[in-house]
């Protein structure tokens, strides 16, 4: 093991600030920090005659330094680097490319606790290139290197069948019940209200947040069909009591977040014990009308967030839909017996799903400990 500063093993290329005025609709893309993080992010263009040295090419190593820190390595084509990342150019005597990748990776959370800045978190370039770091023979890294790889081929490939199995439903959905934006096949509609026996949600007030206690949901821990517990509040059981009396989440109710940036998502709940919730609409189906795997994925359908939903969110200091709005949807509503076979096969599905999830999350495990073997993290 030698040690070294980063700024001794590269050279880093900081991305170029382009005006407002040099995007455009054509030319090359301009990578910004949301690209990296959401392949989906629409890219703004330049046709520019630009330095060469802002040119990023398959296989390049970037690094974002500002608002969400993490390292990537480039595979969609020639574009334009824009600020606040870094292109890297290793020197290939001391460092595998890759191996840099994966060092980066392990220094996320040394980089975050240095971090600075409240509206765009960063980390100054000087503390980045401070950075201190151990590094083991070439050959060394390219072992650690092809273990790691493979682990994240599994992963991949774990992840593409969870992914294969989500456009299966969604493809399910749509033959059964067709496009629910044009209801094809005529289905009755009916108002949100008139087929659930309760529609509400939480005030919008701060309770005290605890570390643990009686759970508390909101909209950070909701995601498409899946809770996400990873940052998890709790509150105390008097003030979970008062929240309960008005919104009292039950197994098999929908939830879904009606405030801020994951606003339209909808998630069946599958626990069995009470919690306490916020900023998350609460629907109690009735089953007589309305099967609840049927109403998530309606409320989960993208075109019918984007087109029924983007007309009637209000600005109160942020994005939220009202109850008003809620009871008030148009509902397609199939027959229950169709609603029922619906569900049938979803649930054999997501027997499937939950199956490449466990092994997803071994893997995961498997990765994160070979990570920190490998950089002593």
């Amino acid at each position: 093991m030698q040690t070294y500063k980063l700024w001794e093993i590269a050279d880093y290329i900081n991305g170029r600030a382009f005006k407002p005025t040099e995007r455009e609709m054509e030319g090359l893309p301009i990578i910004r920090i949301q690209n990296l993080n959401n392949s989906d992010t629409i890219f703004n263009y330049s046709s520019k005659n630009i330095d060469k040295k802002y040119l990023v090419e398959d296989w390049d190593l970037l690094f974002a330094r500002s608002w969400s820190l993490w390292a990537f390595i480039r595979n969609r084509g020639d574009a334009w680097l824009n600020q606040h990342i870094f292109k890297i150019i290793q020197n290939k005597q001391i460092i595998d490319k890759k191996y840099f990748y994966y060092l980066l990776l392990s220094l996320i959370k040394n980089f975050e606790s240095r971090t600075h800045g409240a509206t765009m978190v960063h980390i100054t370039k000087p503390e980045f290139m401070n950075t201190k770091i151990n590094l083991p023979p070439l050959a060394t890294q390219r072992t650690i290197v092809d273990k790691l790889d493979k682990l994240q081929s599994l992963i991949d490939l774990k992840k593409q069948a969870i992914t294969k199995t989500n456009e299966l439903t969604k493809a399910i959905f749509l033959e059964m019940f067709g496009d629910p934006m044009t209801n094809e096949k005529g289905w009755e509609v009916r108002k949100m209200k008139s087929i659930c026996n309760k529609i509400t949600d939480w005030t919008h007030d701060t309770p005290e947040r605890l570390k643990k206690w009686i759970m508390f949901i909101t909209w950070k821990n909701i995601r498409q069909f899946q809770f996400d517990l990873s940052d998890l509040d709790y509150v105390s059981s008097e003030v979970h009591e008062i929240i309960y009396q008005r919104c009292n989440p039950e197994y098999e109710d929908v939830l879904y977040t009606n405030i801020w940036v994951n606003m339209w998502t909808a998630v069946l709940n599958t626990f069995k014990f009470p919690f306490s919730m916020k900023n998350v609409a609460l629907f109690k189906p009735n089953r007589n009308n309305l099967i609840w795997y049927y109403l998530t994925h309606l409320l989960n359908f993208q075109q019918f967030k984007t087109t029924l939903l983007w007309n009637n969110w209000k600005w109160w200091a942020q994005w939220f839909l009202s109850l008003d709005v809620l009871r008030n949807l148009n509902i397609p509503l199939p027959p229950l017996s169709l609603q029922q076979k619906f569900a049938d096969i979803i649930t054999k599905l997501q027997a499937s799903t939950d199956k490449h999830k466990q092994a997803l999350a071994k893997l995961e495990e498997l990765y994160q400990a070979t990570m920190q073997s490998s950089f002593k993290l």
